[in-house]
């Protein structure tokens, strides 16, 4: 009994992992049309030079100007909007952009060689956060005697990788509502009722095997979309991938998908399906999409890790069983 409870519950959570992808995607489609993460990027950095406001030969604006980091930005863009915020500057654009521009402060045309030179161009930057966390990188490495321009670029990318972490925590917390929004809209329009899914992989043991096969190949970078890619490139990326994850659900024939009549015929077919006349109702409906929903809001990579750790513990149990 206990083995095939573990093969039902792997099989769920192969389900919810290849739904919650394809959330993901979605969410990614509306995130890069609407730019949310370039606007949070450049919003989060903005704050973090904390120099005056609108003015357009701020540091920060230089460097989104810079040629390291202006030609991140895609050719994808929604009602011809002409300005577009990278979604993702890379560490090595960011540290190259600023000391690019760093070196244009003071006299222009003597480029700083050493560090003594560096703190002089850093000295004729306005006043800001950025300058004085810069004069602070300097200052610490210098009392290890370690001051030169490299070991300055070094710190402002460990710098940067930190503060990188919190803008994505930012992020999570802004899109957290939408990945809610649309995980209900996949679960009701896709009707994959949990509820339903369990009892019918309770009852086909060749669709558990199919779903734990799946499981024991599908890799953890198999859907997995490239951040650094530009966004013209990364919407066909997605677009791609989706189609991808579209299909294997597909490819397991599920009793999902609503059917020509709506509910009531759906409703049937699932009993049939099911081979059970009272297995299901429209209040039984409503509570097994809600919580196919619940679930996908926790995101493909909770599915995935927890879908190895079953996969684990049920190859353990077949190993002991077959010593006995």
């Amino acid at each position: 009994m206990f083995p095939t409870i573990l093969d039902v519950v792997i099989s769920i959570i192969v389900v919810y992992f290849l739904m919650s992808t394809l959330v993901s995607f979605c969410n990614e489609c509306i995130a890069m049309m609407a730019n949310y993460r370039g606007k949070i990027l450049y919003k989060s950095l903005k704050h973090l030079f904390l120099e005056e406001k609108n003015e357009e030969d701020s540091l920060i604006e230089k460097v989104y100007q810079s040629k390291f980091v202006n030609n991140l930005a895609g050719q994808f863009t929604i009602a011809n909007k002409v300005l577009q915020k990278p979604s993702y500057i890379a560490t090595e654009n960011f540290t190259s952009a600023l000391i690019d521009e760093i070196q244009k402060c003071g006299i222009k045309k003597a480029y700083a060689r050493n560090i003594d030179d560096l703190k002089k161009k850093i000295d004729a930057i306005k006043d800001s956060f950025i300058k004085s966390k810069l004069q602070e990188i300097i200052t610490e490495l210098e009392e290890t005697q370690q001051a030169s321009i490299t070991s300055v670029k070094k710190k402002i990318s460990e710098w940067y990788d930190g503060y990188m972490l919190s803008v994505t925590e930012v992020y999570r917390n802004y899109i957290r509502m939408w990945i809610f929004g649309i995980s209900f809209f996949v679960a009701f329009t896709m009707n994959v009722d949990s509820l339903v899914l369990i009892e019918y992989f309770f009852e086909n043991k060749e669709k558990r095997e199919l779903m734990i096969s799946f499981a024991e190949n599908v890799g953890k970078d198999d859907y997995k979309i490239n951040d650094s890619i530009a966004s013209d490139r990364r919407l066909e990326e997605i677009k791609r991938l989706k189609k991808a994850v579209v299909d294997d659900i597909n490819a397991f024939d599920l009793p999902n998908g609503w059917k020509e009549g709506g509910m009531k015929s759906t409703l049937l077919y699932e009993q049939k399906v099911l081979n059970n006349p009272t297995s299901n109702s429209s209040f039984r409906k409503v509570i097994g999409l809600f919580l196919t929903t619940i679930s996908l809001t926790l995101g493909a990579p909770f599915w995935y890790q927890l879908m190895v750790n079953l996969l684990a513990l049920r190859k353990s149990t077949t190993n002991d069983a077959t010593k006995k």
